[in-house]
């Protein structure tokens, strides 16, 4: 027993030696990032993308390396230490986060202003799974995947109304836009993963564009959209984004309009009579692009007539945007674009270029956080332009089911 009770003793012994040191790391891990932001926070020239994202890549380093310790620890009250650095770590976290947005205006989304138009899965059950959302003149248009059906939404109060399908194409909705006849009524375009492209005929319903199904092209719909009669779209291969003519009577088979190469991928676009594609990039040197730690790279780059054209982000404004996911603008050269980063949680805001405002060159005027609505984990938004006084005064969002309406900032 004796001997017992004297190993017990060397081994608690051991395990505080052990303990002392780890506290002595976690404090270090600590320090060591509580001397960074204090810099970062008193020294302007230093307040830049790169300097941000390695303050919030610390934070993250930081907080793994102090649960690996905790892990580690013997004794409780060692491991309520750790939990005590551990929250300040999220209160630099926060500091880090509170300057950035200062430093670079960041305008969030006002409580007040957030609407919940209609939640789905409570008034059409649990199926129920919107995946897109378009605006145009005042018509709302949502996709209901799970359901296999197209809503029409009122944007004052959220009534719900399904179009007209006769033929039921309509089984799988992906994703939606918009184009013009030309008495300048809008055409509803859906990505339908099973019948491929469909077009909304008011007063009969859908029809399908053929030679768009996954079958004809081997690869199934994934985004849509529109320009005045004509339909664009790519799939989910995403190698060429494909232009569908209006016959008049009907529409012609469709025809690779932009092709990417590379192994790259277009994810999402959007047109004003120009093209603007958010394309994504193999992070190798096989792609011309590469950037340290990410497999992805993305890019937003601008065609016309189906031809590239010059385009692109300051440098420092590519630092911000991490993770795009999705391309929204309105058919004016006028309007700016907007890109989702699904990382950030924000919105960012590009003034496009012209012939005597920076050509060629995009920059980021606004930055939107959308944190406030379902944590900032959305499938798709569209901003209304109205008709009225031709100013974007609302942002339409799908989140979690959920259709928000909220003031644009």
């Amino acid at each position: 027993l004796v001997i017992i009770g004297v190993r017990q003793v060397k081994k608690i012994y051991t395990y505080k030696k052990q303990d002392i040191v780890y506290l002595q790391q976690a404090n270090k891990q600590l320090n060591d990032l509580k001397t960074f932001y204090n810099k970062l926070s008193t020294t302007p020239s230093l307040q830049d993308p790169e300097h941000f994202n390695t303050c919030f890549t610390k934070i993250k380093e930081t907080k793994s390396s102090l649960n690996k310790i905790k892990d580690s620890i013997h004794f409780a009250d060692n491991q309520k230490t750790i939990d005590s650095l551990l929250q300040k770590a999220d209160e630099f976290n926060n500091n880090c986060n509170t300057l950035y947005k200062k430093v670079f205006n960041v305008k969030q989304i006002s409580e007040d202003s957030i609407i919940m138009l209609k939640d789905f899965k409570t008034a059409f059950g649990e199926n129920s799974n919107i995946t897109a959302v378009a605006v145009y003149k005042g018509v709302l248009i949502v996709t209901d995947y799970g359901r296999g059906v197209v809503y029409q939404v009122n944007p004052e109060n959220g009534k719900v109304s399904k179009l007209k399908d006769p033929k039921s194409l309509v089984k799988q909705p992906y994703s939606v836009g918009f184009g013009e006849n030309k008495d300048g009524t809008p055409i509803i375009f859906v990505c339908d993963h099973q019948s491929g492209i469909l077009y909304y005929v008011s007063g009969f319903g859908f029809k399908q564009i053929p030679g768009t199904d996954a079958v004809a092209l081997g690869s199934k719909c994934m985004q849509v959209g529109g320009f005045s009669t004509y339909a664009y779209f790519v799939t989910e291969k995403g190698s060429n984004l494909y232009k569908a003519v209006n016959l008049g009577g009907g529409y012609a088979f469709p025809k690779p309009y932009i092709t990417v190469k590379n192994n790259a991928k277009i994810l999402d676009f959007a047109i004003d009579g120009s093209i603007y594609t958010l394309t994504q990039y193999v992070n190798n040197e096989d792609s011309g692009v590469t950037k340290q730690n990410n497999p992805y790279i993305y890019d937003i780059e601008k065609y016309f007539a189906g031809k590239p054209d010059k385009f692109s982000l300051i440098d420092a404004d590519k630092q911000r945007i991490n993770k795009p996911t999705l391309l929204y603008t309105n058919p004016s050269g006028y309007k700016p674009l907007y890109v989702y980063d699904s990382q950030a949680k924000y919105i960012f805001v590009l003034e496009k270029p012209t012939p005597n405002k920076h050509p060629g060159i995009a920059p980021i005027i606004k930055t939107i956080d959308i944190s406030n609505i379902e944590n900032g984990n959305i499938q798709d938004f569209a901003v209304d332009l109205s008709v009225n006084n031709n100013k974007e005064q609302y942002i339409y969002i799908i989140a979690d089911n959920k259709l928000y309406k909220v003031k644009n900032p």
